[in-house]
């Protein structure tokens, strides 16, 4: 029943839907960032739309690039603070999980950090 029901509004929404029967690409992809041989991954959009963040290979760091200057800058590039961040609901900041190992042993730390001035703040460790 439940596949059932998922199946009828995918199709609802792809195929039977107006919005969707037009769909098409107008234009080739757009490189935004890096230079050559640089791997971005995990973009996602500021809640306004003005920053776009994402992360290195191996979610090493975080980067945020600002659509109106078309300037990028690196908010952290702490290992594995590119899994799992998010906005916050303003855009003004976004807020990640840190490891460090002591060892074998890893204590996480969760920060957040101040988009525009590149501030970070360790709300728990």
């Amino acid at each position: 029943m439940k596949t059932t029901f998922v199946l009828i509004l995918i199709f609802s929404m792809t195929f039977a839907n107006p919005l969707f029967a037009d769909w098409q690409i107008k234009d080739a992809p757009m490189k935004l960032a890096g230079g050559e041989g640089e791997v971005f991954m995990r973009p996602v959009w500021s809640p306004d739309g003005q920053w776009l963040a994402f992360t290195k290979s191996g979610y090493a760091g975080i980067l945020v690039l600002n659509m109106a200057s078309g300037k990028m800058k690196t908010l952290t590039d702490t290992p594995g603070s590119g899994f799992g961040f998010s906005w916050s609901h303003n855009g003004a900041a976004i807020v990640t999980r840190t490891a460090h190992y002591d060892g074998r042993i890893p204590y996480n730390e969760v920060l957040v950090f101040d988009v525009a001035s590149g501030a970070s703040q360790v709300i728990s460790d």
